[in-house]
């Protein structure tokens, strides 16, 4: 996970990720849509200790209550249902580009557009609510496909990844 390095050590130095414990940052990991939710709220400096949100598995005195809620408020996350968020599942490559593409375009943030959109081999599988999250990620040159060429946009998504692609938009923001 050499390639996700600097992302991760500056995202850490910021207090925007975490290790699992305080010497272990398990890369390969998949990242669950707490954690996701809570990287991203952190990333932007978003959390609202005020936020609410009633989803069963979204506990009030959870460690990601507070940036779950935002977030939904927000209008960034959704559930499943109105009762049910999937807290400790792991986040689809898809869901992924779309929570961060929903926060993007609500914090007035324009990505700069350094590539091309070439359809993947998979692109038909990419779900329709997801295809000009994914799209705008691609040309902002933020993420890209696997080495033969699919998005995999079920595919779950590992920490290390999650940091490369956040730190990918938030390096943009700050640059601005």
């Amino acid at each position: 996970y050499a390639w996700a390095d600097e992302a991760v050590a500056e995202l850490s130095a910021r207090g925007v990720v975490n290790g699992i414990t305080d010497t272990t940052f398990e890369p390969g990991r998949n990242i669950t849509r707490a954690e996701f939710a809570t990287i991203l709220m952190r990333g932007f400096g978003l959390e609202n200790t005020q936020a609410s949100c009633s989803f069963d598995d979204v506990r009030s005195d959870s460690w990601y209550y507070t940036a779950v809620a935002t977030a939904y408020e927000l209008g960034i996350i959704n559930g499943y249902s109105d009762t049910e968020f999937g807290t400790n599942d792991s986040i689809s490559r898809q869901d992924m580009a779309v929570m961060i593409m929903r926060l993007v375009e609500k914090q007035g943030v324009e990505l700069s557009k350094t590539s091309v959109y070439k359809a993947f081999a998979d692109d038909a599988d990419i779900a329709d609510y997801a295809k000009a999250a994914v799209t705008g990620l691609v040309e902002a040159g933020i993420v890209d496909g696997t080495d033969d060429g699919k998005f995999e946009p079920s595919g779950r998504t590992v920490r290390a990844a999650a940091a490369k692609v956040l730190y990918g938009v938030l390096r943009q923001v700050w640059d601005k």
